[in-house]
């Protein structure tokens, strides 16, 4: 049974107290409804304004009780693999061992250049940071890697399971890299059976006017064009965004973490309605 997720919303208008508060809420709305898990990615700055994931998941984990947890991903090559060590440990305790540590490059070339990290070496940086990381944090949370289907080797050597994103693959496309990984795993000597994955940054919402929401509201926070965010969505009625769902499930989605592109706490409601029963 594939599992689902809710990320929690980070994109904002502006940055409030009462849009942490917000976010936060949809944590403790996610467990209430039966979701499986609660996810966030990380940026150092973006296109909009943008709530810090690692903060946002430490506060969750003090709100929530069973909830699972995961980064999906955390720039640890960024923030440093000794701080991002610190942080991993803290987010392991507060949550009682519910982390899941999602590392990856990375996909913003202005994060890499706050952090004074090359763009062009970002991978390399990643191996040395998951190195750290595992040095550090010996009784630390499982590490998942992200690759969104050119470093998949480094996933089978390093991972300890695989973060996919349906914002830069199709369901046909995950399908085709999860067979690749498998193949992978076997040349590396491990048990591709035994090996999970996530399909993560899947944006949706529920509604007649879907299109327009995503074109008005949350194309202008990614800084993308409408007609380019729009295919990669699940959206419109209840059946349109379940097949959507679905045919990651049946490509092999272990975990599908779903991201409410505008008005998270009635989207949920509304996902939980389609979603979880199935």
């Amino acid at each position: 049974m594939t599992a689902i997720g809710i990320h929690l919303p980070q994109l904002v208008e502006r940055p409030t107290a009462d849009t942490v508060a917000a976010a936060v809420e949809c944590a403790v709305a996610a467990e209430r409804l039966g979701y499986d898990a609660i996810s966030v990615n990380d940026h150092i700055t973006y296109h909009g304004p943008w709530l810090d994931g690692p903060t946002l998941l430490a506060a969750a984990a003090a709100r929530t009780e069973r909830i699972g947890l995961a980064t999906t991903i955390l720039l640890a090559s960024l923030r440093g693999a000794a701080v991002s060590a610190q942080t991993l440990t803290a987010l392991r305790l507060l949550s009682g061992d519910r982390l899941i540590a999602g590392v990856g490059i990375g996909s913003h070339a202005a994060d890499h250049e706050l952090c004074r990290v090359p763009y062009e070496r970002r991978g390399a940086a990643l191996d040395e940071a998951i190195a750290e990381l595992r040095a550090r944090c010996p009784d630390g949370p499982p590490i998942w890697i992200a690759s969104w289907g050119r470093a998949l080797r480094r996933v089978a050597r390093s991972g300890d399971g695989w973060v996919a994103s349906a914002f830069h693959c199709t369901p046909d496309a995950f399908a085709e890299q999860w067979a690749r990984l498998q193949d992978l795993l076997a040349d590396e000597g491990r048990d591709p059976d035994a090996f999970p994955n996530m399909v993560a940054t899947l944006f949706f919402y529920v509604g007649p006017d879907a299109e327009r929401v995503v074109a008005e509201r949350l194309a202008p926070l990614m800084g993308k064009a409408p007609a380019d965010l729009i295919p990669q969505c699940a959206l419109g009625s209840s059946d349109q965004v379940r097949e959507r769902i679905q045919a990651f499930a049946d490509a092999g989605a272990q975990q599908i973490h779903l991201w409410p592109a505008a008005d998270p706490l009635a989207q949920i409601e509304a996902l939980a309605e389609l979603a979880i029963p199935a």
